[in-house]
């Protein structure tokens, strides 16, 4: 039974996921972030749950 009045417990941080050689950090979680293809693309971050 849940109490009135009392918010839920937010969500732990995200873990960080580096890769070795990469550069480039993620602004938000601090992961690396990589290429979606080879030499062109946007970088995405390694951490899946990152938006």
């Amino acid at each position: 039974m849940a109490r009135q009045g009392i918010p839920p417990p937010p969500a732990p941080p995200l873990t960080r996921i580096v890769r070795e050689g990469g550069g480039n950090l993620c602004p938000k979680c601090g992961s690396t972030r990589s290429r979606k293809y080879w030499l062109v693309g946007a970088l995405i971050c390694d951490q899946k749950e990152c938006k």
